[in-house]
Order: structure tokens, then sequence, then C-alpha cells
């Protein structure tokens, strides 16, 4: 071969040989970025997984919490019955305070009425004492009178 032509070749393979390592080095920097991209998709799972697990226990804490908060509205409608049970006895409660109070008012007013007569009958007995004292007095001056000799 002529020497021209064998410097083409040589020519032409070197710049082949430079297009092959431009190719690799350029194969190696997508395969360092792919490598890269492959830890940060690794990571990205992990906390994927890491958040469904959470997502798990936060849904598992969410349904005992629902659970819990039926029982307490359950809980709550029972006792606003018996508050409304409560109030209806109170309520009852108050109309007998009531009907008891206007009782105790007409006996005391029967009570200040006996008393009186009490009073009254006091009255009369110590009058009575005062007649019977007299009376006794009188008798006394009869039966004294009686006694003594005619003159």
């Amino acid at each position: 071969m002529a020497s021209p032509e064998l410097a083409r070749l040589v020519r032409r393979v070197d710049h082949q040989d430079e297009t092959v390592r431009a190719i690799s080095d350029t194969l190696l920097d997508v395969k360092d970025t792919v490598d890269q991209h492959t830890e940060v998709l690794t990571a990205i799972q992990a906390t994927l997984a890491d958040h469904g697990a959470l997502l798990a226990q936060q849904s598992a804490v969410s349904a005992e919490h629902s659970g819990l908060l039926a029982e307490q509205s359950a809980v709550s409608a029972e006792h606003s019955g018996l508050l409304a049970q409560q109030s209806a006895v109170s309520a009852e409660h108050s109309g007998l305070l009531t009907e008891q109070s206007a009782v105790l008012a007409e006996h005391s007013g029967v009570l200040v009425q006996h008393g009186n007569m009490l009073a009254q009958n006091g009255n009369m007995l110590v009058q009575n004492g005062d007649m019977l004292v007299q009376n006794g007095d009188m008798l006394a001056e009869i039966l004294r009178r009686l006694d003594r000799p005619v003159s």
C-alpha cells in the first residue's frame, strides 16, 4: 500500500478511535448518572415504604379514634337521655315542693289559730281559777256566818 493511503487509513482509524473513546466516555458518564439515579430511586423507594408504613399506622390509629368517637357519642347520647330524665324528675319535684310549701303555709296558719285558741283557753282557765277562788272565799264566808251563834 502506498503511504498516502496508509496515512489516510491511519487518520481514519485515529478518528474512529477518538469517536469510540468519546462514545466510551459518554457511556461512562451515562452509567455514572444511571448509578446516581438508581441510588436516588432506592432512597425514594425506602422513603415511600416508610411513608406507607406510617400511613398504615395512622390509618389504624384513625380507625381506633373513630371507634372511640362512636363510643363517646353513644355515651353522650345516653347521658343526654339521663339528663332529660333528671330534668323531668327535677321539674316534678319542684312542683311537689311548691305544693308542700303551700300545705306547710296552711298548717302554719292552723297552728297559729290553735295557739291563739290555747291562749284564750288559758286565759279562760285563769279566769275560772279566779272565779273558783272567789267562790271558795264566798263559801268560806257563808260557812263562817252559818257557824256563828244567832243572837
